[in-house]
């Protein structure tokens, strides 16, 4: 996990660019338009191929893809304004967050798991000093130490009864298969009115 982790982090920063537009698939640049979360790149590969920078959620889902081909099960946990991923391994949870590069060791071997994290704001700010201002520090412990409102999602693994977490995943697939399929639709029946248009024409 800590190589997987090493290579995300190397990789990305972090930065709302990684985005679609009109040549890269035209569909989801112009729902992004009306809803920016449309147009944000959700698929690994694209995320590998195309760029540099990531939001925390891209990073997070992206470290899970990887970590999930090495068979090691993974979730992705939203917080009130920031995601970060879980991988069980040893018989428990173990917290890493790419987009602001900390994974809470104690001792030097044992990772913590979210929920442990979140019990101590003093260890919550020992691993995130330094990631900005006092203010913003203390902004990612609020968000960290309220659990309450934490959500798990298996992305990027089909679940049953998770289908909707990842409808935008799902979308971004089939808008890179309509992207082509429209235009070439449109082609094939404008030209098939034209030519039809055009026989009715030397038929008269």
């Amino acid at each position: 996990m800590l190589i997987i982790y090493d290579v995300v982090v190397k990789r990305f920063t972090h930065s709302d660019e990684a985005k679609h537009n009109l040549f890269s698939n035209w569909i989801l640049w112009l729902l992004g338009e009306v809803s920016a979360p449309f147009s944000y790149i959700k698929q690994p590969e694209i995320l590998v191929k195309k760029g540099h920078s990531a939001l925390c959620s891209e990073q997070s889902y992206l470290l899970q893809t990887l970590a999930e081909k090495q068979n090691i099960r993974t979730r992705a946990v939203g917080l009130n304004g920031h995601v970060v991923m879980e991988a069980w391994y040893e018989n428990d949870w173990h917290l890493y967050d790419p987009d602001l590069e900390v994974v809470p060791f104690v001792d030097g071997e044992l990772i913590l798991s979210l929920d442990e994290l979140a019990k101590s704001s003093e260890l919550v700010s020992e691993f995130y000093k330094g990631r900005g201002t006092s203010e913003y520090t203390q902004s990612i412990v609020d968000i960290i130490a309220s659990r309450e409102d934490n959500s798990f999602t298996s992305y990027p693994r089909l679940v049953l009864f998770e289908w909707k977490t990842n409808v935008l995943f799902y979308f971004e697939k089939l808008a890179n298969i309509l992207k082509w399929l429209m235009p070439g639709m449109f082609l094939f029946f404008g030209l098939r009115f034209y030519f039809k248009k055009g026989e009715k024409a030397c038929a008269v």
